[in-house]
């Protein structure tokens, strides 16, 4: 979860050590921080590494010499300046980069009232978040339940002809999602005796009719894989303190209208 705080409030938030901060928004601006960084109501700070430090040159950064002439701070250009201290004597100048070894502890960065503080932390679901509102986590748990109870009642009749049958084949029934399609591949195909053609039924509409029954389980089983990998999926969005329901809810209303051509009507709704 990632929110923006005034300095001020981003100080109050950091306090309880579930939000971080990692930029500082300036207008159109945005300077990332370090891990490790730490907010003030009027600053941003966060601590040097220990041992030689690389800056490195941008057009319109200043280096400052003290009167030895050795350099003792780099002051980078933009709309948010940064302050380097080096320790004289420890520098050394390059074309594109100075190196040398920090003498402040932190770098410090001022911050003004009209800037914004962008945090980050991670929240379980419907745990309250610093600052007002929860996590919630969402599941299609009606989709899931069809495709069980689809999938239940198709497969539990063809389980009981695969352990009943008689035919070697229909143990592939025993086999879910994939069972039925197999048994309708390696089903032997019905052979109507000799002189059948007399008889007033057809001797293969059992089988027929077991053929039609086995595909429709096949395709139901399908039809409840589907829905269950459909509903597995879940959403978290972030949930504010006075959200209205009626604003998570479309609604439509038809209502008569009065004018200058004439009456009408007019659709008006809330999506």
């Amino acid at each position: 979860m990632t929110r923006t705080f005034t300095p001020a409030d981003a100080a109050s938030q950091q306090q309880g050590g579930r939000l971080a901060p990692i930029a500082v928004e300036r207008g159109a601006e945005t300077m990332a921080l370090p891990p490790g960084a730490r907010v003030e109501p009027d600053r941003v700070s966060w601590p040097n590494e220990p041992g030689e430090h690389v800056h490195k040159l941008a057009p319109g950064d200043q280096i400052k010499k003290d009167r030895n002439g050795q350099i003792v701070e780099v002051r980078s250009s933009g709309p948010e300046p940064v302050v380097t201290r080096f320790v004289p004597g420890t520098v050394t100048l390059e074309i594109d980069e100075v190196r040398g070894r920090l003498a402040d502890a932190s770098t410090v960065v001022p911050l003004e009232s009209g800037d914004r503080v962008r945090m980050t932390g991670t929240f379980a679901s419907d745990e309250p978040i610093p600052g007002g509102g929860h996590v919630k986590t969402t599941r299609s748990t009606g989709v899931i339940v069809a495709g069980v109870t689809l999938f239940a009642l198709s497969y539990a009749p063809a389980a009981y002809v695969g352990a009943t049958s008689s035919l070697k084949t229909d143990r592939d029934l025993l086999i879910p999602f994939a069972g039925p399609w197999v048994d309708l591949a390696e089903r032997p195909k019905c052979v109507p005796p000799a002189g059948s053609e007399a008889l007033p039924i057809n001797p293969c509409i059992v089988e027929t009719i077991s053929k039609a029954a086995i595909a429709a389980s096949g395709a139901i089983e399908g039809l409840g894989a589907i829905l269950i990998l459909a509903g597995l999926p879940s959403s978290t969005r972030v949930s504010y303190e006075g959200d209205r329901v009626a604003a998570q809810r479309p609604t439509l209303k038809v209502v008569p209208t009065f004018g200058v051509s004439g009456a009408g009507m007019r659709a008006v709704g809330t999506f």
